[in-house]
């Protein structure tokens, strides 16, 4: 029987499609604890459902009791990702005995903030996010293990952290402003791989999540549209919120919720001590901050820790170097080699210049200053990388004045 010929306008009602999370090259990576997760075991979490499966974690797990819910909600049911990372140290709450010493972990073994650099050194990723979603302050030896280890983890993988402050009593006054000058002086990390954030978000729904896990979640999503960290964590859109908060244990309010009025002269005093936070825009809530936690008194001591941007684009080509690379170690290095290694860099950072990651003119290498016949004779060759991040647009100004030159058209 012959096939009826088609000629003309066709429509077809298909099956329904739930909403899509958005992927992205980002390996956003919480560390925290669960009621059953499997300990210092990496496991993708890409639904709710998922995460009740494998973490144990629900839509009515209280985060202020396992942080890696507000990892979840954070995920999940504001950003609207496709999946993250979680690695749970720890099946205590929040407060129980022995907590922090989950956390610490021990090197040797992989476990605690360790099963990072174990992760990474099993599965290496070129833009890593890590996150510790806790409000109440962990142990100090938990942060800086943790600063550590996304300086250099194992043979010297960097990520950037997305660190919490804890609210402190004081910093919130008694009609809900913040207070800054308090906040301030209570910063807890002073260092270019750091993000750090202050305060918390309330959901439509009455979810207290905690703001770190927010701002990570919203820079991984910001990453997607570029294929690369170039855009800096400001200014990005909540959806979903009812606004910033802190869990205030000695209040009466509700839940222990505060609600807090930020302006935005309030916001850019945080910002310009390197502490980010977010702040109502209009109808909209958003996070608001681009510095490193390096930034301080509106300046910093090396220009790559003023925006989080180049922190994080700059840790991607190290990265990146390191897992394209390593598998050439051992190999004769023939002038050739040498050649291709130079040009496969270059194209790769003129594509970043392309995708607006880098601007100008990256520049690799291999200069006879840096590869001397000492290190040359014992095998050890270096190649010179040079580039430079895009500026985010932090200001954007305009020069508006009167002029009598338009009255002229009464008399024209």
């Amino acid at each position: 029987m012959p096939v009826p010929e088609k000629y003309g306008s066709y429509a077809t009602l298909v099956d329904s499609i739930g909403i899509r999370g958005v992927s992205t090259d980002t390996k956003l990576i919480f560390i925290g604890n669960s009621p059953t997760g499997e300990l210092n075991v990496p496991v993708t979490i890409t639904t709710l459902s998922e995460a009740s499966t494998k973490l144990g974690i629900t839509s009515t797990t209280n985060p202020t009791e396992y942080n890696l819910a507000s990892a979840v909600f954070a995920a999940f049911n504001v950003a609207g990702l496709a999946e993250i990372t979680c690695i749970t140290v720890s099946n205590k709450k929040i407060g129980e005995n022995g907590i922090d010493t989950d956390y610490l972990g021990n090197k040797a073994e992989g476990t605690g903030i360790y099963a990072l650099e174990a992760m990474l050194r099993d599965n290496p990723t070129t833009t890593n996010l890590v996150c510790i979603p806790q409000d109440a302050s962990v142990e100090k030896g938990v942060m800086s293990g943790l600063v550590a280890l996304c300086k250099k983890a194992d043979i010297g993988y960097g990520s950037y952290l997305i660190a919490s402050q804890a609210y402190k009593t004081g910093e919130v006054s008694s009609n809900n402003y913040a207070v800054t000058s308090a906040i301030i002086e209570n910063k807890v990390e002073n260092d270019e791989y750091v993000t750090v954030v202050w305060g918390d978000i309330l959901t439509t729904d009455d979810k207290l999540i905690n703001g770190a896990a927010v701002r990570a979640c919203l820079m991984a999503k910001a990453d997607a549209p570029y294929g690369c960290p170039a855009r800096v964590g400001g200014n990005l859109v909540l959806a979903g919120v009812k606004g910033l908060c802190v869990y205030d244990a000695a209040t009466e309010a509700e839940n222990h919720i505060r609600m807090v009025k930020m302006p935005r002269s309030s916001a850019n005093e945080l910002s310009n001590e390197g502490i980010c936070t977010f702040r109502r825009r209009g109808q909209q809530w958003v996070t608001w901050g681009d510095h490193t936690s390096a930034f301080a008194g509106g300046t910093v001591s090396d220009e790559r820790g003023r925006f989080e941007n180049r922190m994080r684009m700059q840790l991607m080509i190290l990265n990146r170097w390191l897992i394209k690379y390593e598998p050439l170690i051992d190999r004769p290095l023939t002038l050739t080699m040498r050649n291709d290694i130079i040009n496969e860099q270059i194209n790769y950072l003129n594509g970043l210049v392309a995708i607006g990651g880098l601007i100008g003119n990256p520049v690799c290498e291999f200069r006879a200053t840096s590869n001397q016949i000492d290190d040359i004779v014992e095998g050890h060759f270096v190649w010179d990388i040079e580039a430079t991040e895009t500026n985010p647009a932090k200001t954007i100004e305009a020069n508006i004045a009167f002029t009598t030159a338009g009255l002229t058209a009464y008399t024209e």
